[in-house]
């Protein structure tokens, strides 16, 4: 397995740690290849292996080049993570050695080395059509890979005096968070004094965003009723979601969304104008054509009923979206070549 990171305490890549222990559960032995690495926790039957990242590219390519000449032969398979690059630096030895090649991808774009790689592969995973936008027969959907022993919902939600809002992902400006920002406005005119916001994510850097989201929040008075958290731990983020009401997600990329997902995972009523999840979210949830105040009309309508139609999400995610069930796709694809 080749994978960016492997580091159970990273805000953006820390899942990336419960995958690798999720596939060695089902594997004799794994060997995880990652760019970089953080604090780990992981079984007997896990070989990690780490580029020199103080290093040249070059020696980084040198490194990977060895560390594949000397463990490709003795492996089943070959399972590329997250970055198109990886599956052309691997295809040679699984050719050589003729392993089977496996890549994930999910991302609305679709460069180049995506291409190239798909003509690499034996197989291109992904967690819905959407979030692989190339007709190919090598593409097959095997959900998005949520924990659902870590997000789970937390009973004692309804016992909470405040109406919590909650938005997690990065500060940029495809997260349309000025849009949050408008609804918790138009919720507190509605008479919802209650209303708080949490904003969860680390800034993209190079960005005047968060300044600007925060004169937008100190220009409509509401200083005090918005949060930032930062970015949070991946070992502690499932408490931001159990500590919440109502999950806003207002990007509409068109691709599956991993945190709207483990909300849903943690049966919070979930509010998204991403049109990808028309058919998977009750149509109320979903709210692509709506303005600020209709959108928080709807919320404190739906906030009355709290839980209601909630348990059908968290179903749903077990269903379709589990890390049991990925992993469990993928195995029987490398072992059968069908999911």
């Amino acid at each position: 397995m080749l994978t960016p990171r492997v580091d159970l305490d990273h805000d953006n890549h820390g899942f990336i740690h419960d995958w690798v222990v999720e596939i060695a559960s089902k594997m004799e032995r794994l060997h995880v290849i990652c760019l970089e690495r953080g604090r780990v926790d992981l079984p007997d039957n896990v070989e990690l292996s780490t580029l020199d990242t103080e290093g040249h590219r070059v020696s980084k390519f040198i490194r990977l080049n060895r560390i594949l000449l000397s463990s490709a032969p003795h492996v089943d398979g070959i399972f590329t993570h997250m970055f198109p690059e990886f599956p052309i630096l691997v295809a040679p030895y699984a050719q050589l050695f003729r392993k089977r090649l496996i890549m994930w991808y999910t991302h609305g774009s679709t460069p180049l080395s995506l291409r190239v790689s798909l003509a690499l592969v034996n197989h291109a995973v992904t967690a819905s059509r959407e979030s692989l936008r190339l007709e190919n027969e090598k593409v097959v959907v095997i959900g998005h890979g949520i924990d659902t022993k870590k997000f789970r919902p937390n009973e004692r939600r309804g016992t909470r005096r405040h109406l919590t809002l909650l938005t997690v992902g990065r500060i940029d400006p495809i997260k349309r968070l000025e849009r949050v920002v408008e609804i918790l406005e138009n919720l507190r005119k509605l008479e919802r004094t209650d209303a708080y916001l949490r904003i969860v994510g680390a800034p993209m850097e190079n960005t005047t965003y968060l300044g600007e989201l925060k004169e937008l929040i100190d220009d409509r008075d509401l200083s005090e009723y918005v949060e930032f958290g930062g970015p949070v731990p991946y070992t502690r983020i499932e408490e931001e979601y159990q500590s919440c009401d109502i999950f806003l997600s207002m990007s509409d990329t068109g691709s599956i969304d991993k945190a709207v997902l483990e909300a849903m995972a943690c049966q919070l009523i979930t509010i998204t104008s991403n049109r990808a999840f028309k058919g998977i979210l009750p149509k109320e949830c979903v709210v692509s054509d709506l303005a600020p105040d209709e959108i928080a009309r709807q919320i404190s309508r739906m906030a009355h009923r709290r839980d209601t139609g909630t348990t059908q999400l968290r179903a749903t995610i077990i269903k379709e979206h589990s890390l049991e069930r990925l992993t469990e796709r993928l195995v029987s694809l490398f072992r059968s070549g069908r999911a």
